[in-house]
């Protein structure tokens, strides 16, 4: 993306992209935000393939929070945590609370590891959809197979839901 108003670019480069922007004298301030990984890695399900059937195993998804009334979950949230500031979260330059329960900058309860909510009513909206990323990646993880031959990694799994809008599994 860039600005019209204020020459800033922002956008994704490969690392021989970044090493040039670095280098580039035209370039007075350069900020990585961040490093993703656009693949799952592959699983060793046969290594933990006991623990996966048996339902001894707990998944802890730490994302936008997990829909703890999806049917692929039926009751099997255990625990709920959400760690969010209003710190570096603006909307048209005002600030946002925290979007825990109760606007707190942490939580610990059954709860408090639901997905966050849009103030936007549409279903397609971008942060609509990203609110709902957690709840998907829970399915990747440990959905139940509530569609035939189609289930999650863990699907007796307990899963512990943790909304976590930094990154950093802490306040």
């Amino acid at each position: 993306m860039h600005s019209a108003l204020t020459p800033i670019i922002s956008g994704d480069f490969l690392v021989a992209g970044v090493d040039q922007l670095w280098t580039d004298t035209e370039v007075n301030y350069f900020s990585e935000y961040g490093r993703y990984q656009s693949m799952l890695r592959q699983v060793n399900t046969v290594a933990q393939s006991a623990a996966i059937k048996t339902g001894a195993a707990s998944d802890q998804i730490i994302d936008t929070g997990v829909d703890n009334t999806h049917a692929e979950f039926s009751n099997r949230i255990v625990r709920g945590y959400c760690y969010s500031t209003s710190v570096g979260n603006y909307l048209n330059g005002t600030p946002l609370p925290s979007l825990c329960p109760a606007s707190l900058p942490s939580q610990r309860t059954a709860g408090a590891g639901k997905p966050c909510v849009s103030p936007n009513s549409d279903l397609n909206d971008a942060l609509t959809i990203s609110c709902r990323h957690g709840t998907h990646v829970a399915g990747i993880a440990a959905s139940a197979n509530a569609v035939p031959a189609i289930s999650g990694l863990a699907p007796n799994a307990k899963l512990i839901s943790i909304y976590d809008e930094s990154g950093r599994q802490k306040p």
